[in-house]
């Protein structure tokens, strides 16, 4: 994601916003006050360690997009995303998933995994090709 001026920086971006709300239990305090009781949730980080992390913390991103635009505009949220490292949240969301999925059912204990193999090779080509079949898919993602 490093080839488009828009995407320079987008992911070190997203990485920052989660760390704000990680360094300050005032700002998680007022994130999870903005969403409904019982449905709260907190950003997740994204840790190298861990293999679909990053998809986790766009995916929650996106989810909580709405409430990070809420406290900008009551100021208590200085360092959200511009519209163009959204995107490339979204994205990096789009292209991940299909790989999240197959490493989750390759992580089971209680069947023989090599048997998916080509069952996921095959979700993985098809999730990337609807991927690159929806119209809302940006050409950077397209090239």
């Amino acid at each position: 994601m490093k080839d488009n001026i828009n995407s320079v920086g987008a992911m070190n971006k997203a990485r920052e916003l989660v760390g704000f709300f990680s360094n300050s239990s005032q700002a998680e305090a007022i994130l999870l006050s903005k969403q409904a009781e019982g449905k709260a949730v907190k950003c997740i980080q994204d840790v190298y360690t861990h293999w679909w992390s990053t998809y986790s913390m766009c995916s929650r991103l996106l989810w909580l997009r709405h409430y990070f635009s809420i406290m900008e505009i009551e100021g208590s949220l200085t360092c959200n995303l511009d519209e163009a490292q959204w995107r490339v949240i979204g994205d990096t969301c789009k292209v991940l998933e299909p790989f999240m999925s197959a490493q989750k059912l390759l992580e089971g204990e209680n069947y023989v995994t090599i048997s998916f193999i080509p069952v996921l090779i095959c979700t993985i080509r098809n999730g990337l090709q609807a991927v690159l079949d929806d119209p809302s898919t940006s050409n950077q993602i397209k090239t």
